[in-house]
């Protein structure tokens, strides 16, 4: 509904996107011609929901068009990775892209975006490849101002070589819900490498990855294997009821891994209780990317007292300006405990034009909507954590509790680990304890 509002509040012909008509028997054609079967419409649904729901986010296509209607001015070659339907090439070419080379390894959606590229008329400036961009190389080994040339094979026989120059600008929409799980930083790593000249410009330009530590009791049961009992599974322990699960198994956290949920309704009626405030976990600059291998950061982390506002997003206004908004929570109680560290990010899409600032899409759980191909992501912690008894903050000049919060990440995933304590707040974990020495008292970190 709010995204319905934004929409009709600033509708106007400008904000038309210039994806020309394709009927739904249009595109079953096109795929019908590319896999030699023409697709039910439930089967079509179950491919490609996924990219009907990005075509449908209106805000998402503005917010787009309005940083590629800046980037790509004076731009003599966009590269588009992974173009899907075509839209943001196509964005580019009526921007004023002189020429713009578009990625897509799904031949079925090369084959649409192709048709589409055909009916707006930009056949001449749009070239699109079947294939991934990753596959590109050098040509000649050349240096870093070269060529670059792909392959494109059908079934293991070479097609065709295509040869380009680097491109100055490069779009793309490689987002998901913890930002780099879909192969963004190895894929913009190889674009830089291969396809971009010095001095490139990114669309989207950067992004923040903001995370929160909270409490929640359904984060902690997510987590936790909970004992139960029948006859097949007595029977498979050992013919003992009493034994019921394996221990092992019973304790066992399990993988790591992140969950995405929609988060504004439950931190809307308390059923997550906020322990911090957001920090920012992770910021990417798109036009230099860090190394491949797992990076690490270190965040000290006050726990929020009476009064304290939890600054739960930045409130996206039109033409991409932002608002801080601070949402007011009760002290944490003495007994708290963290259970989960939430996180959403915030993406900087580059300039929005003279006297628009920056163009800022944002998944936090004031703003997302009811988007499902982004949502914000949570993190329960392996075992629960345990707030020490708060002594007298609330006295002017105290000392907040905090929490120290070590953020992790791949070219795949961003990970959390939570401890607490003054040790911990103010200086690096101890070193693995020797055998036969005696053990400290700390709390462990999570």
């Amino acid at each position: 509904k709010k995204m319905k509002e934004e929409e009709e509040e600033e509708e106007d012909d400008d904000d038309e996107i210039p994806l020309p008509h394709v009927s739904y028997d249009d595109v079953r054609d096109i795929i019908a011609e590319v896999t030699g079967h023409r697709e039910t419409p439930d089967e079509m649904r179950l491919k490609y929901a996924g990219h009907a729901e990005f075509l449908h986010d209106a805000p998402r296509n503005r917010a787009y068009r309005r940083a590629i209607e800046e980037a790509a001015k004076g731009s003599k070659l966009t590269i588009d990775i992974g173009t899907g339907s075509g839209i943001l090439g196509l964005m580019a070419a009526r921007a004023g892209a002189e020429r713009v080379i578009a990625f897509e390894v799904v031949e079925e959606l090369a084959t649409l975006a192709e048709a589409n590229v055909v009916a707006a008329g930009y056949e001449g400036r749009i070239t699109v490849l079947n294939v991934e961009s990753t596959m590109a190389v050098p040509k000649n080994h050349a240096a870093a101002a070269g060529d670059w040339s792909v392959t494109m094979d059908v079934e293991g026989m070479r097609v065709m070589d295509y040869t380009a120059p680097r491109a100055d600008l490069v779009v793309s929409e490689l987002l998901d819900t913890q930002l780099i799980g879909e192969g963004l930083l190895p894929t913009l790593r190889h674009a830089a490498a291969t396809l971009l000249a010095p001095g490139y410009r990114c669309v989207p330009a950067g992004a923040t990855v903001w995370a929160q530590v909270v409490q929640c009791d359904h984060f902690a049961a997510m987590g936790t294997l909970k004992p139960f009992m029948c006859a097949d599974a007595a029977a498979a322990i050992d013919n003992n009821p009493a034994r019921g699960v394996r221990p092992g198994i019973a304790t066992c956290p399990g993988q790591p891994s992140h969950m995405d949920m929609h988060l504004g309704p439950m931190l809307a009626n308390g059923t997550i209780t906020p322990l911090t405030a957001p920090f920012p976990a992770l910021q990417l600059d798109f036009t230099n990317l860090p190394p491949p291998g797992q990076h690490a950061a270190v965040f000290d982390v006050p726990v929020l007292r009476a009064g304290d506002a939890a600054q739960l997003a930045w409130k996206g206004g039109k033409k991409g300006k932002h608002k801080g908004k601070g949402h007011h929570h009760p002290p944490v109680a003495a007994d708290a405990v963290a259970h989960a560290v939430i996180f959403w990010w915030d993406c900087d899409l580059g300039p929005g034009g003279e006297g628009e600032g920056r163009v800022v899409l944002s998944t936090s759980p004031e703003h997302n909507g009811g988007r499902d191909h982004w949502r914000q992501g949570v993190r329960p912690l392996p075992v629960p954590l345990r707030i020490p008894a708060r002594q007298e903050e609330e006295e002017e000049g105290s000392a907040p509790t905090l929490l120290r919060v070590v953020v992790t990440h791949d070219d795949d995933n961003i990970s959390f680990k939570v401890g607490c304590g003054e040790h911990w707040a103010r200086q690096p974990p101890p070193p693995p304890r020797q055998q036969g020495q005696q053990q400290q008292q700390q709390q462990p970190l999570q």
